[in-house]
C-alpha cells in the first residue's frame, strides 16, 4: 500500500500502530491477525500480510481462499470509492492472495 505522507512524519505520529489499527478495525479481524513486512520510503510504502484465522489441520482451503478474496475485494472496493481510512491519504494500493495449509 503506498500512502500519501512522508515516511517520518508516519514514525513520529505513531503511523504504525494507527495503520494497524485502523486497517484491522475496518476488515473486522483482530490486529493479532495482520504482520507488517515492510515499511520504506517514497511517501510510504506498506507492505502487510493478513493471517487466515483457521486453526485447523482439516481447512478448507477453497473456503479459506474465499475469504481472503474477500478481504483483498473489500480493501480495494473501499480505497477505489475513496473510503479506506488507513489514517492517511491512500495513494495505491495492490493485493495478492496467497493461502497455504495449516501446519
Amino acid at each position: 500500500m503506498h500512502l500519501t505522507v512522508d515516511i517520518n512524519d508516519f514514525f513520529n505520529n505513531n503511523g504504525l500502530t494507527t495503520f494497524v489499527d485502523k486497517m484491522c478495525a475496518f476488515l473486522g479481524i483482530p490486529t493479532n491477525r495482520m504482520r507488517i513486512v515492510n515499511v520504506r520510503p517514497g511517501s510510504v510504502y506498506i507492505d502487510q500480510m493478513i493471517l487466515s484465522d483457521t486453526t485447523s489441520d482439516t481447512a478448507d482451503m477453497a473456503s479459506e481462499t474465499n475469504k481472503m478474496n474477500d478481504i483483498a475485494n473489500k480493501i480495494k472496493n473501499a480505497h477505489n470509492a475513496g473510503t479506506l481510512d488507513v489514517g492517511y491519504p491512500v495513494k495505491d494500493i495492490s493485493t495478492i492472495v496467497m493461502v497455504s495449509p495449516p501446519s
